[in-house]
This record gives C-alpha cells, structure tokens and sequence, in this order.
C-alpha cells in the first residue's frame, strides 16, 4: 500500500529537467554577451572575434557531453576551425593562429575523451574526429604559411617546403587510418582518409606542377613506399582478426 501511495506522489512530480545544461547555457549566454561589449569597448581588432567564437566552441564541447548533445560540440569546433581558417587565408592575421590552434587541440581532446568514455553516440565519435581531421589540416596549413611565406625568414626559399607538408598529411592520414583498422574503430579511419586524401590531391594537382625535378620524384617515392608499407600492416591486422 505504501509503495502504491509513494509511486503515485512520484508521478504527480514535475518533469525532471536538466538543470546543469539549462544553467549552462544562460551563462554561456551572458558571457557571449559580455564578451561581444568588451571587444566594443575596447576596440579591439575585429579577427578577435573569430578567437572568442573558438574559445566559445571548445567551451560547448567541454560542457556538451550529454547525449542528446553530444555532436554539438565538435560541430562548434569544427564551424569555428573553418572561420578562422577562411579569415586568415583572406587576411593573413596572426592572430587567428590562437583560434586555429584552439579549435585544432580541444577537437583532439575531445576526441580522444569521445574513445574512452565508450559513448554510445556514434555521431559524437565521428564528428570528434572529422573536427579534428578538419581543424588539423587548416590549422597546419595556416602554420605552414606563416612560418614559410608570410614571415621574411630564409625559410622562404626552402624549396621543399611543399612536399614537407604533404608528406606530414600524408604520414599522418596513413597512421590514422592504420590505427582506426587495427583498433575497428571506423570514425578515427574515416577521419584519416580525409586527410590522406586531402594529401593526395595536394600532391598530384598542385605539388607536382610547382615542385622541381629529383624533389618531385623523391616526394612521389617516398608517398608511394608510406602506403604500400601501410597496406602491408593492414593486411597483417586484418589477418590476425580473421585468425582470432
């Protein structure tokens, strides 16, 4: 009889509501505000907006871990690493070099927590990692520039600076992938194959017009022996899963 009576107070109570995210956003909400007054007020360069909307994304993806969420966070990151990306192609401000980076290093760790906590959020896991794939090769490239192009160093005419890039996406694709076969883990493999392909075709369509002579064939070489050696150690993860 008691436990009829208890259940039945249960049923009359409100709703439970998620006070935690309701609480969060309003002062996610006030900050915003108070930070777009404090750019006002201060007259500060308009690109450091584009570095407030990095920290506020990497913000909502440390905050937006519940389930119904939990894909809004790297979409945040991954919307602001192209802004700023875009911002600085067009204007070359250093300073959204903070933003790129933001984005790039709370999308991985964002990532890399989606692993361990085993979410059952699919989506979270693969918009983790294509927000790191995608805030990575922006945010490279932008070093790239800066470091090689835009700054009046004798890094300029370092004639390989194309190919050492390409090559770096390429390694790094090609190790994601590897990993993402050996440990079934589809999003950090689909991942990979963005930037392995980004790779490919920075190489074939534009590297191989503006690189010189042996250079060209040495970066052919050594793209061409990283994936047939990769090939090989998925072959070999694929067997010993077979095998088992």
């Amino acid at each position: 009889m008691t436990t009829n009576v208890v259940s039945a107070e249960r049923k009359d109570l409100p709703p439970k509501r998620n006070d935690s995210s309701v609480l969060a956003i309003g002062g996610a909400l006030l900050l915003l505000v108070a930070a777009f007054f404090t750019w006002q007020e201060l007259h500060l360069a308009t690109e450091v907006m584009a570095v407030g909307a990095a920290a506020l994304a990497a913000g909502v993806a440390w905050l937006g871990h519940k389930k119904q969420l939990a894909a809004l966070g790297p979409v945040a990151l991954g919307v602001a690493g192209v802004l700023n990306g875009v911002w600085y192609a067009a204007s070359k401000e250093p300073v959204l070099l903070v933003g790129l980076g933001i984005t790039f290093v709370a999308s991985l760790l964002t990532a890399l927590a989606s692993q361990r906590k085993a979410l059952d959020v699919q989506v979270h896991r693969a918009a983790a990692w294509f927000s790191t794939a995608a805030t990575g090769l922006a945010s490279s490239f932008a070093l790239y520039f800066f470091v090689f192009d835009a700054s009046d160093t004798s890094l300029q005419g370092f004639v390989a600076r194309r190919a050492l890039l390409t090559l770096a996406w390429l390694g790094t694709g090609t190790a994601m992938v590897v990993a993402g076969s050996k440990r079934a883990a589809n999003e950090v493999r689909n991942a990979g194959y963005l930037v392995l392909g980004t790779s490919l075709v920075k190489m074939l369509l534009y590297d191989v017009g503006h690189d010189d002579g042996m250079l060209r064939i040495v970066a052919l070489v050594i793209g061409g022996v990283v994936l047939v050696g990769a090939s090989r150690l998925a072959a070999m993860f694929s067997a010993k899963k077979e095998a088992s």
